[in-house]
């Protein structure tokens, strides 16, 4: 909401907000000026009403991550990502999970995918080292209300010849590397053999998991993945493609710092190059305390 508190503004000015919205006809962006002139009708205590949410966020109280994928992988065992956030790219078997390639579809702009499969799990993670290092893990449940999306693309279903699990949410780092499936972790999961093949979202303490499994059989195509955190940590909610896979999870959620990641694991046949697009990534938050 914008205010004028100066009396009779009708002469040609400026006016800065902090709000996005429109007023007589003109769009009114966060951050920018717009010109206010004679026959505006700008009066005295003339209040201008948007319903938009300032931006930027204030860095203090709110939490605002994203990555498109625009960037340059290098080789080796753990490949850096150079996009907007650090991620590391591992495959368990030692070579590099994910690959960046020439986008194929106009409304997605900036593409990975995985690297062929025949043993192990590849996996993307935002702590900066291999998950198994046990340090770099960035976000501790309960500090106000988390929001992480992942908008991906499936090619190739899981079978009985060439079965994988996916999974994508907030992990900690567990020994050993492995990714499938987190001791501490609030995620949303998918293969062929689990659950009948519909999506599940679980989360996980102490290797300590309590699944919600819905009636929602996956498909190919493109899917927007989301994982809603209540501020206290203590309720979990899972959402694919705007459709809820049940009640909230109020039990096992984890007390330890965990990170995004995106991965999957083989566990029979081959997993082809190609099966798996990552587009998006996302992430909201707003702390309780401000700090």
């Amino acid at each position: 909401m914008v205010t004028n508190n100066a009396a009779n503004q009708s002469n040609t000015g400026y006016q800065s907000l902090n709000t996005t919205g429109t007023f007589n006809g003109r769009t009114l962006i966060a951050g920018s000026n717009i010109s206010i002139s004679n026959g505006d009708g700008i009066a005295g205590n003339t209040t201008i009403s948007s319903t938009a949410t300032p931006f930027p966020p204030a860095p203090n109280t709110q939490i605002a991550l994203f990555d498109d994928f625009m960037g340059v992988s290098f080789g080796g065992t753990t490949n850096n990502i150079e996009s907007v956030l650090p991620w590391s790219d591992v495959d368990i078997t030692g070579t590099t999970g994910f690959v960046l390639i020439t986008s194929t579809e106009n409304g997605h702009p900036g593409i990975m995918q995985n690297r062929a499969v025949s043993a192990g799990e590849s996996y993307l993670c935002m702590d900066g080292a291999p998950l198994g290092t046990s340090i770099g893990d960035v976000f501790i449940l309960g500090g106000g209300a988390i929001t992480i999306n992942w908008v991906f693309k499936i090619i190739n279903l899981s079978t009985v010849t060439n079965r994988y699990n996916l999974v994508m949410g907030l992990a900690a780092a567990s020994a050993g590397g492995t990714i499938i499936l987190p001791s501490n972790g609030v995620y949303i999961t998918y293969s062929d053999n689990v659950n009948s093949g519909q999506w599940r979202g679980t989360t996980s303490a102490a290797a300590t998991p309590t699944n919600r499994d819905s009636a929602i059989a996956v498909t190919t195509g493109w899917h927007n993945a989301q994982i809603d955190i209540n501020a206290a940590g203590t309720s979990v909610t899972f959402t694919v493609d705007g459709v809820s896979l049940g009640a909230a999870v109020t039990t096992n959620i984890p007390s330890v710092a965990i990170s995004p990641f995106f991965g999957f694991n083989r566990t029979a046949g081959t997993i082809a190059a190609g099966t798996f697009f990552i587009d998006l990534f996302y992430l909201s938050q707003t702390l309780t305390t401000p700090r």
